[in-house]
């Protein structure tokens, strides 16, 4: 066989091989489809507000620690209001799914929902509240488990820098025994300017450092139904 015809062949290959799908492509498109997610709440006294998540492609992110939170994050970690997050999360291509719980997940209670994902949506972003606090939120952005296995991840506590913390019924939303009522959600000043890992409750307001946590602050199991 003379070089032209070789160098024609191996271009014909080439091509043919980047017009087959690949053992990767039929993974992610084996992968697609309906995910349990558990959260447990590990904390001795803060309580979750309701939960939002979404599987995403790995281009996208709910919050990255040392950015400045989003309006949508600071929404949620300052109020627990998840509407303008899951509005914006929603309008995004690289977006598959979202998906919200109802009410409060108190300390060592498992909240459990489903959740679409897979076939190149292959990862998990979840993140809520924790209350009473001013702004602190925990969030974990993963990778969703191969159909068969079992993934365990544990979430941390972040600061979303947006609020001062101080620590004060005034300027933390309800309802909590604490304060018995709703609060401001506004504590009369600029926070950190960028998510941090969160310092917890140091006492200094009307809480007591019993309120406190040591990360992580939550375990999340995730597995394809």
């Amino acid at each position: 066989m003379n070089t032209k015809r070789l160098f024609a062949l191996v271009l014909a290959l080439g091509l043919v091989a980047l017009t087959q799908p690949g053992a990767n492509d039929v993974a992610l498109a084996q992968a697609a489809g309906t995910y349990m997610v558990k959260v447990t709440n590990l904390t001795p006294a803060q309580s979750f507000t309701p939960i939002l998540a979404a599987t995403h492609s790995a281009g996208t992110s709910i919050f990255l620690a040392g950015t400045q939170a989003s309006m949508g994050l600071e929404s949620l970690a300052e109020e627990g209001r998840t509407m303008m997050l899951m509005t914006a999360l929603e309008g995004m291509s690289s977006v598959m799914a979202v998906q919200q719980t109802e009410g409060l997940t108190t300390p060592a209670v498992t909240q459990e929902f489903m959740i679409m994902g897979g076939g190149g949506y292959d990862r998990l972003s979840i993140v809520s509240m924790l209350i009473p606090t001013n702004d602190a939120f925990f969030g974990v952005d993963t990778a969703l488990p191969a159909y068969g296995e079992t993934k365990t991840v544990y979430a941390y506590a972040y600061d979303a820098g947006t609020e001062m913390n101080d620590e004060s019924c005034a300027s933390i939303p309800g309802p909590h025994a604490e304060c018995g009522g709703m609060g401001t959600h506004d504590a009369g000043g600029a926070g950190e300017g960028a998510i941090t890992i969160s310092n917890g409750v140091l006492g200094h307001g009307d809480f007591a450092r019993s309120y406190d946590w040591k990360n992580p602050v939550a375990r999340i199991t995730i597995y394809m139904q």
